[in-house]
């Protein structure tokens, strides 16, 4: 799936067309491609893709209303078949933002921080 989204000009440059049409969705930002598993979500004005870095997000959605933090031990096979040994700790966030009563409060899930995946809260 492709997504292009692009500003129409006109003359005054403080108004600016935000629509779609049959083809083209206009909005003041530049094309991005999207792939069929990043999920979206909207933050005023911004666009933010599963792709974006944690402070791409913190900017344009601003803190969110919660937090949760875990952290959960890393293994990896031993040298004989039956035996596993601790590698590392990994550190999962899930921060949710209520984005008002009309629409879906997402989730932003973090990994080691890296922003993972973007779902809606069920």
């Amino acid at each position: 799936m492709h997504c292009i989204i692009c500003c129409q000009r006109s003359t005054d440059r403080s108004r600016q067309r935000v629509g779609v049409d049959s083809d083209r969705a206009y909005l003041p930002l530049k094309k991005v491609r999207i792939s069929r598993r990043q999920r979206l979500m909207r933050c005023g004005t911004w666009i933010v893709t599963s792709e974006a870095t944690v402070a791409e997000l913190v900017q344009k959605c601003g803190e969110p209303a919660s937090k949760e933090v875990s952290t959960a031990d890393v293994y990896a096979k031993g040298p004989q078949a039956n035996q596993t040994r601790k590698v590392g700790v990994t550190t999962t966030e899930r921060w949710t933002y209520d984005r008002g009563p009309q629409a879906f409060r997402m989730i932003a899930t973090i990994v080691d921080g890296k922003l993972n995946s973007i779902d809606r809260a069920k």
